[in-house]
């Protein structure tokens, strides 16, 4: 699958046999990938294969688009993008993808899981992974965020557990939601208001504390 192609070289492992087997060590011990950060851009309805990255001239249905050669000998990619062009030396360009579904929601699953939608599990996204396998860069901070409005939030921790999910950013411009104290409250009414759920969570915690 096309994730696990990326996975395998990003972070050293199978994605297929880490499925296996998510919780043994072993698995994580000198078999990491050198990448420290991953960038997945994931665009409904962008442009076609065929007039990016694939380009069919001389074939029926490419259209008016034209194709230009890159930097990599016998690699050509669409007229409109002269720019990526010059570096498609520095490029993976992975042209194998097929899916034996043309609904939009199967087909959104798998390209952030590698996996076709099954109703008695959940399979971790890509950055689920790239977390389990790398851990954290910062602790205090969320392994992975997620940017976007899409209904649709198929990169999520899956089986290897809720830790695992990004944070969501709906808005980049407008933030984090909840993170002000409301105007409604005062100071001391929001201390209050902490220690009360620090009350009531204390016995939350100490049950998840003796369970890991």
């Amino acid at each position: 699958m096309i994730l696990s192609s990326l996975l395998g070289g990003t972070l050293g492992v199978s994605v297929g046999k880490a499925s296996e087997s998510a919780s043994n060590e072993s698995l994580v011990v000198g078999k990491s990938g050198k990448a420290k950060r991953l960038i997945y851009l994931y665009m409904s309805g962008a442009m076609s294969q065929i007039d990016t990255f694939d380009p069919k001239p001389g074939i029926e249905g490419q259209g008016p688009v034209g194709s230009i050669d890159t930097s990599a000998d016998g690699i050509i990619f669409s007229e409109f993008l002269p720019n990526l062009a010059q570096q498609a030396d520095k490029m993976t360009i992975l042209r194998g993808l097929h899916s034996s579904t043309g609904a939009h929601d199967p087909g959104d699953y798998v390209m952030h899981t590698a996996y076709s939608p099954r109703g008695s599990i959940r399979h971790p996204g890509m950055n689920a992974w790239f977390q389990h396998f790398h851990g954290k860069l910062n602790t205090e901070l969320p392994g992975s965020v997620h940017i976007g409005s899409s209904g649709r939030l198929n990169g999520v921790g899956g089986f290897l557990g809720s830790a695992f999910d990004p944070l969501r950013v709906i808005d980049p411009s407008t933030g984090l939601a909840n993170l002000s104290r409301s105007e409604k409250l005062t100071a001391d009414q929001f201390s209050r208001e902490r220690k009360l759920a620090a009350l009531l969570d204390r016995g939350f915690r100490t049950s998840a504390q003796e369970n890991t």
